[in-house]
Order: structure tokens, then sequence, then C-alpha cells
């Protein structure tokens, strides 16, 4: 068995995958080179198994065969005993990730197109808990952002440093819970696999 850090990241690369069957919009981008670049970390720790060496192996081609990438990433799991995640835990992991980069944004632009996802996208989502939170998400970015006629938006009368210290000190309490596995289990009401 792999260590565990390099389970974690599997399962949220699992999670996005899963999730990519159900909700492509939220999850739309193509995880095969991400998939094959774990794989490579994996073998240089250690990790012989010879699914894995050949799913790291793919890494060598300009553009890795998507199919190939799913039938030995399939082959690992097997043999690891590792299963996909369930579509509320994906969507939950889904969403720390996502609260995740809005923490470390850099600049109020980044943060700014990041909190914009959720206006763009409204984002109805089981279990329940991920749609209050993306909904506050929307609500905080109309509250920094909106410029209205005759009144200015909040953002427009704070330094960028104060603009992303809010971001960030409204969006820490939900990356918290997110960040432990009893909660991730609990809101998605189902255990955590590959544990």
């Amino acid at each position: 068995m792999p260590p565990i850090h390099a389970i974690d990241r599997l399962n949220d690369l699992l999670c996005l995958m899963e999730l990519r069957k159900t909700a492509p919009h939220l999850a739309d981008e193509n995880y095969a080179r991400t998939i094959v670049e774990w794989a490579e970390e994996a073998v240089i720790a250690g990790n012989h198994s010879e699914p894995l060496l050949i799913l790291a192996s793919l890494g060598l081609d300009a553009t890795p065969n998507e199919d190939e990438i799913r039938d030995y990433l399939g082959r690992y799991m097997i043999e690891a005993g590792l299963v996909y995640p369930g579509t509320k835990l994906s969507t939950l992991v889904w969403l720390r990730i996502q609260l995740e980069h809005l923490i470390r944004c850099e600049t109020v632009q980044d943060a700014e197109g990041r909190l914009r996802f959720f206006v763009d996208y409204w984002v109805e989502a089981n279990p329940k808990w991920v749609s209050k939170t993306c909904h506050h998400l929307n609500w905080l970015y109309f509250y920094l952002f909106d410029d209205g006629i005759g009144y200015p938006s909040t953002a427009s009368t704070m330094t960028d440093a104060e603009i992303l210290a809010y971001i960030r000190t409204s969006v820490r309490p939900y990356a918290l819970v997110l960040s432990k596995d009893q909660w991730l289990s609990w809101l998605a009401n189902e255990p955590l696999p590959n544990r």
C-alpha cells in the first residue's frame, strides 16, 4: 500500500474524475496528465506495481492516451484494493479544493475570478452543505465586487490586502471543516474509501 499522503492525492483525483461523470461543468479538466504525474511520483517513492509502472511510463508520450490511463489506473486500483469515491464525497472534495485555491489567491483579480465561478454556475449539489457554502460564496462575490448604480462596491473602498484577508477569513471556516476526514464522511453520509 502506498504512503497515506499519496493515497490522499489519488483520492482527490479519483473524486474529481467521479464528479466529472455527473457534473462535467464543475470538474471539466482533463486529469490524465495529473494521474500520470501521480504515478511517476509513486514509482519514485518506491511503489513498483506493474500497472503503476506502465501508468507512469505513459507520461513519456507527448499526449497521454486517456483510455490507456483509465485502463492501467483501473488495474492498479484493483491490485491495491482501491475504489472510486461516491458522488457526495466527490462534490465535497471538489469544494474543498476550490476553497483552498481561494485561500491561496495572491491577487484580487484571481480571487474575484474564482468567486465569479459561483455566480456563473449556480451550484445545487448534494449534500446540501455544498449548496449552502456555494450560495455563501455567491453572496460574497456580490457583497465585495458588485458595483451598482449610485453605490460603489465594498471592494472599491478596501486595499488589495484587506480584500484578500476578508475573503480568507470568510472562506477558512468552510475549508477547515472540509479538511477533516470525519467531517467529510459525516457530510457525505458515507464512509471514506481507501482508508
